[in-house]
């Protein structure tokens, strides 16, 4: 055996293209449910996240495409729906202060507002991360729902978010 044969193989930094990583994963579920607790207000938070995490992933079998999907980072699904359940209102009145023409805060309809609400949240609260990865997950998991003008406006919301909150 050479040498180079005994070393380990070294490990790709660049996500697996076919999957989504763990903490986008993690932002994803979050959104949906916080969609749910959104359609179901008499909903707990904690419920929900533990159904989600219970169900098994969707894989479309007949799709082409690599659909594996990364199991989430729990404690991040975890925090972020508590999180944001809990200061919803505060998250509500800084997205709407956010929001500039054509788009209005009537305009937003539930799910997008989800996908800012989450995003606003690790925005004010999870300084751990930076801004523009922020805003490209969001505009990941923003374009797993959404094909138009939309992303665009989570991209505008949480730039301006980050600039008011973070400097």
């Amino acid at each position: 055996m050479t040498e180079q044969a005994a070393q380990p193989a070294k490990k790709s930094k660049r996500p697996d293209k076919g999957g989504f990583r763990a903490r986008t994963t993690a932002r994803l579920g979050a959104v949906q449910v916080l969609y749910e607790l959104e359609m179901n207000p008499d909903r707990m938070a904690e419920p929900a996240v533990r159904d989600y995490l219970e169900r098994p992933p969707p894989v479309d079998p007949d799709s082409a495409e690599d659909t594996r999907i990364v199991p989430p980072d729990t404690q991040l699904l975890s925090k972020l729906v508590r999180g944001t359940t809990a200061q919803v209102s505060d998250l509500d009145a800084m997205i709407d202060g956010a929001v500039t023409a054509p788009w209005s805060p009537e305009r937003i309809e539930p799910l997008l507002r989800c996908v800012l609400r989450a995003g606003a949240y690790e925005l004010l609260s999870h300084g751990e991360y930076d801004t523009s990865l922020l805003i490209k997950e969001y505009m990941t998991v923003t374009d797993s729902f959404f094909s138009e003008k939309e992303p665009k406006l989570v991209n505008a919301v949480l730039d301006r978010l980050g600039k008011q909150l973070r400097g």
